[in-house]
Order: structure tokens, then sequence, then C-alpha cells
């Protein structure tokens, strides 16, 4: 995997290792942060200290999140240009209040609010008791507060997840590609542990998902004689500019049938 977990302090190059993640020449990045590609050369070599000005256009060329951005900087002897503010903090209050309002509005259907690592930073109370209705154990979420973890681990959802051998690949493929397109350590670790856990299931991972007749792959749990289909959403904020804000998202289930419409409505309300 490219995930480069120890980047050299110089700017130059940070900027290479992410143009090369990105698979873009010397000429295509001088060509979208509008500098020249000799100039970008030499910026890559060190012969040319960036400004400011032009590690945000490179950032931005670059497709980089805030949190990689503000490392950038940071390397070129700037200050940090985004904040990273806890959800606790007041300047948050709006964002706790918007994501409040969405997760109540989905009742009953589940809906968690996750963080760039998955680790589940909110949940709905439909959430809760979908897992609890499958494990039997209010502790799980305790013990696995991690979307993926809480799927993948020994004691987890999958065993009762119909269509696991789909699912797996898909999220493994997802986690994957995540951890390659942030260059997140924690993400390719999280990747590991769920491959691992994955293999010890026995069930392969199939990224085929031809067989399906719908139009989005749906994720469907069984548990005696109830089946349960949903389809899921990912939300997040679009103007955000604030590092912990930007990675935060929200996944929220839908009903893909029926059945699983009158059981949310008649067990998770």
């Amino acid at each position: 995997m490219l995930i480069q977990t120890e980047i050299n302090e110089k700017p130059g190059e940070i900027v290479r290792h992410w143009r090369k993640i990105r698979r873009l020449s010397q000429m295509d990045l001088a060509f979208a942060a509008n500098v020249s590609a000799r100039h970008l050369s030499f910026v890559e070599t060190g012969r040319s200290h960036p400004s400011d000005d032009l590690i945000l256009r490179l950032s931005d060329a670059l497709e980089l999140p805030l949190r990689h951005t503000n490392t950038l900087l940071v390397a070129a002897g700037y200050a940090p240009r985004y904040t990273s503010w806890s959800l606790e903090d007041d300047h948050t209050g709006m964002v706790r209040a918007a994501l409040d309002h969405l997760m109540r509005q989905h009742e009953p259907y589940p809906a968690v609010v996750v963080d760039r690592g998955y680790d589940v930073v909110m949940a709905n109370d439909g959430f809760r008791r979908l897992s609890t209705w499958l494990v039997g154990d209010e502790s799980l979420l305790a013990r696995h507060n991690n979307t993926f973890r809480a799927l993948f681990a020994p004691d987890g959802w999958w065993r009762y997840v119909a269509n696991w051998d789909v699912v797996q690949g898909t999220l493994l493929k997802r986690l994957r590609e995540e951890s390659i397109l942030f260059q997140s350590e924690a993400l390719a670790e999280l990747y590991e542990a769920c491959l691992a856990d994955s293999r010890r299931t026995g069930a392969k991972p199939d990224e085929d998902e031809t067989e399906t007749q719908l139009p989005v792959l749906t994720l469907t749990f069984r548990k005696g004689d109830v089946e349960l289909s949903f389809f899921s959403t990912i939300t997040t904020f679009g103007t955000a500019i604030d590092v912990t804000i930007q990675e935060l998202h929200i996944e929220t289930l839908f009903a893909a049938d029926a059945e699983t419409q009158h059981f949310c409505r008649a067990v998770l309300q």
C-alpha cells in the first residue's frame, strides 16, 4: 500500500509524494496550480522555498484534505491555516445542533456520525437498537466504538449479515482506497485488522455485485426468521473549513423493502 508514514519534513518532498499519489506529472500539477513547471521542480528538489500562497494553490490542485494542507504549511515554516476544533467546543455548537437534528429526523432508521477513522462520534437510537437486537448485547458498541470493527470483529455484526461475502469485499476495498487517498496510517491499520478478521471467518471476499437487481448494494441482516435489508447514504459538510468537521461523515441506513420498513417502525421506534 502506498502509505508513507514518515514523510520528510521538507515541503518539496511532501509535494512530490502527494503528486505521485495523485498520479500527476510535474507539468500537470504546475498547470493546475498556475506555476511554471521549472519553479515546481525547484520546489520539489528544495532549490526554491514555496510561498504560503503557492502551498495553498498546490494543496488545492492536489485535493489535499485540510489536515495535510496544515502539515505542508507547517513544514514550510508557516502557521496552520485551518482550525481543528473538538465537537465539544463552543465554536462547533451549530454543527452539533445540525447533527443532532439529522440523527433525530432519521429515526427510527439507523444513523451514525463517524470521523475519518470510522470511530463513532454520535449514533441515534435506531442505530443502537438495531445493534442490540442483532447481538443481544448493549455493550457491543462500547467494546467496538468503530463501525468497521463492530462489523468485522469476531463478536461483531458480520455473523448476522446474510450477504457477507459481497459486503465484506466492498467494505475492504473502500478502506484500502481511502487509506491511500487520505494517506492515513490509521485507516491502513484498520484495513489490515479487518482483513485479518475477515480471513478468520473463512468467508472469501467477493466484490462482484452484478447479481443484485437493485441500483445500490444492500446490507442484509438475518436473525432467525427475520431478514432486514438496508442501503446507506453518506453525507459530509460541503463547506467545512475546520479539520475535524471536514473529516466527519454521517451514514444513514434506509429500508430497502417494505418488510424492513415495517420492522424499523415497529421494533426500532
